[in-house]
């Protein structure tokens, strides 16, 4: 989710940010359609997010924190047909 929210902190749109997690790396390896997609007999492993505002660390690759104002959660998993639910680390 780091990657996705440093997208974000770098002003990116969220449809942007996600498809550079998923739909982009899935055509890097091979595999479009198959992963990194909701569509029909596509691998069928999701993840429903909430999108937070607020002030929120994070770190670059030099080690220096920026402060994003948007950050992604992740709610609901869903892997091999089976749903997970995170806990709420927020109140």
């Amino acid at each position: 989710m780091n990657v996705v929210n440093k997208f974000l902190y770098l002003g990116m749109s969220l449809d942007n940010a996600l498809a550079k997690v998923t739909s982009i790396p899935a055509e890097t390896i091979l595999m479009p359609g198959e992963v990194g997609t909701l569509a029909v007999d596509a691998w069928g492993d999701a993840v429903i997010f909430e999108l937070r505002e607020g002030e929120f660390q994070l770190v670059d690759a030099r080690g220096e924190t920026k402060i994003g104002r948007q950050k992604l959660e992740p709610v609901v998993v869903v892997k091999g047909g089976q749903v997970y639910r995170q806990r709420h680390t927020h109140g």
